[in-house]
């Protein structure tokens, strides 16, 4: 066939295709050419250090809006809170608010945020915004910062020196606690430094007049005051802060809380590296032998109390122990300890497991062995006389009574016990011959009354 006979053939398919295109414009509505409406969202926040963050969003979807949710959480938080916010009348344009109420809940500066909204139209449909993120910083200072992507330093006093040297210790306690623990950060940790006491304590709630720092580890927060030029408390508090909370991150699985003597005894090892020694140990000695040494029980505790010298006590009580247990467990066993503990087990049953001693053998090893100090035995689990702590001072001796004597009955003769008896009994069969007449008479009234 000729070149003719193919252009025809083109010319007639072009016609078809041009045909069925215009039937198909007629068929379809005028409406379904037009875009559908887009969806917009416009969200930001408005912080009000330290009373609260509140978060807005302005809305436009397709159809009324009917309800709306705030989601929102720390950045390294596992978990989301869910917040309703109210929508006063469905409309395809709203504009929602919601205050996060921060004053009272130790809500710390420089903490990241992530939040996101959720809207439902009336006809149940769902629309989500994407996902922002803000630092809730203390706004009343010009806050500098150095960070990678395991380490931010936030801080206002001080030249850009200093912050380089707050960021270089604090890299090299996690670079140490990765070594120690095999911790991955996830999420850089986070911290925050105030120039001087009366700042750092007018972000907070009050607290106890000795704190110097606050760590808020499922935050990966911590927030402490350092003047500048400090380098030695610096060295000091920002490994100690740091050790906390990446070893809130070692145990993040598991199902207890560590007790306070391991928490705060490895960030006091952790932040003076091999630099428990003779001197610490005399002092332990000495309050020994006052009679003021920290039980274990107190050091268990979840606080150490608002007294100074008791609190530094029990510090260095529990940096001796951890210190004691690392050099005698070792490290790997120190390592299978937190995996009992991220295993589900408890404090007892992991040391146990990886150390094959339970908390009070541990304890009392670390008198004898370390401190040469006798440990006063435990009480019997069942006593007459009570239980008594394992160690006391004179001075709690002094000014002690001694308990009364036990009161004793005076002899009865036997005539007189048997006419005891007798009326006893005599008194007892009256009662019970008056009680029955008394229901006689009631069961007569009522057959009276309900025949």
């Amino acid at each position: 066939m000729g070149v003719p006979g193919q252009f025809n053939r083109l010319r007639h398919m072009v016609t078809a295709l041009l045909a069925a295109a215009l039937l198909l414009l007629v068929a379809l509505p005028v409406g379904a050419q037009q875009p559908p409406d887009e969806v917009r969202f416009q969200a930001r926040t408005e912080n009000d250090f330290p009373r609260a963050l509140t978060f807005e969003l302005r809305a436009r979807l397709p159809s009324p809006v009917a309800e709306a949710r705030l989601y929102f959480r720390a950045v390294s938080a596992p978990s989301w809170t869910s917040a309703p916010v109210n929508v006063e009348r469905p409309a395809r344009e709203v504009r929602l608010r919601h205050e996060w109420f921060t004053k009272n809940a130790s809500i710390p500066p420089g903490l990241l945020v992530e939040y996101y909204w959720r809207l439902w139209d009336t006809a149940g449909q769902r629309f989500e915004t994407p996902r922002y993120q803000v630092e809730y910083l203390d706004v009343r200072f010009e806050w500098q910062r150095v960070e990678d992507d395991k380490l931010v330093v936030l801080w206002y006093a001080g030249d850009r020196q200093w912050g380089e040297a707050m960021f270089q210790v604090g890299r090299r306690a996690i670079e140490r606690l990765e070594q120690e623990f095999g911790i991955v950060f996830e999420h850089p940790i986070r911290i925050v430094v105030y120039g001087n006491r009366r700042d750092f304590r007018s972000a907070f709630p009050p607290m106890q007049e000795w704190v110097g720092g606050q760590a808020f580890p499922r935050l990966g927060v911590t927030v402490q005051f350092i003047a500048p030029g400090n380098r030695a408390w610096m060295e000091d508090v920002l490994a100690h802060e740091v050790a906390h909370l990446a070893f809130a991150r070692a145990t993040e699985r598991a199902l207890v809380i560590p007790p306070n003597w391991l928490t705060e005894g490895l960030a006091m090892m952790m932040g003076s590296p091999e630099s428990f020694g003779e001197g610490q140990r005399e002092r332990l000695r000495r309050a020994a032998e006052a009679g003021q040494l920290p039980r274990l029980s107190f050091l268990r505790s979840d606080s150490f109390g608002a007294d100074h010298q008791t609190a530094s006590l029990a510090y260095v009580a529990s940096w001796g122990m951890v210190d004691f247990l690392w050099r005698n467990c070792g490290r790997e066993g120190f390592q299978e300890f937190i995996a009992g503990l991220n295993a589900g087990l408890s404090t007892d049953e992991a040391l146990l497991e990886a150390c094959g001693y339970d908390q009070e053998e541990l304890y009392a090893r670390w008198l004898t062995e370390e401190l040469g100090i006798a440990p006063t035995p435990p009480a019997p689990r069942e006593s007459s006389g009570g239980a008594r702590g394992p160690t006391s001072s004179p001075a709690d001796q002094e000014g002690r009574t001694m308990p009364p004597a036990p009161t004793t009955w005076p002899a009865i003769s036997p005539g007189l016990l048997v006419a005891a008896v007798v009326a006893g009994c005599g008194l007892f069969a009256g009662i019970v011959l008056t009680a029955a007449i008394a229901l006689g008479a009631l069961f007569r009234r009522r057959e009276h009354r309900f025949p």
